[in-house]
């Protein structure tokens, strides 16, 4: 599979790499740091062959319409001993929405 965005900006924990997303299907993977800060949201678009590193922070993603938001999520360490299993942590200003 060839990945046509690669976005890095931290040491990687998380990547996200989309498929089944031709074109003219696409999605968002947004990305913010302090919880429930909206107004410093940074947008990928993404589409099949796309991927995304997540070291940090929120990053839900959305499909546009009639679009199914497909990805491997792949959690990364760097041994054995720092593997964690608990990262997926809801913003906390959010949680109420679910």
């Amino acid at each position: 599979m060839y990945f046509q965005n690669v976005f890095v900006r931290f040491s990687p924990k998380e990547v996200y790499c989309y498929f089944d997303m031709d074109e003219p299907r696409f999605g968002l993977h947004l990305s913010y740091i302090v919880p429930g800060d909206v107004d410093n949201i940074v947008a990928h678009p993404v589409k099949s062959g796309s991927m995304v590193l997540a070291p940090r922070g929120y990053h839900p993603t959305v499909a546009s319409p009639g679009t199914r938001n497909a990805y491997y999520w792949v959690l990364a360490a760097h041994s054995h001993e720092s593997r964690s299993y608990d990262l997926a942590v809801l913003d906390p200003r959010r949680e109420q929405m679910n």
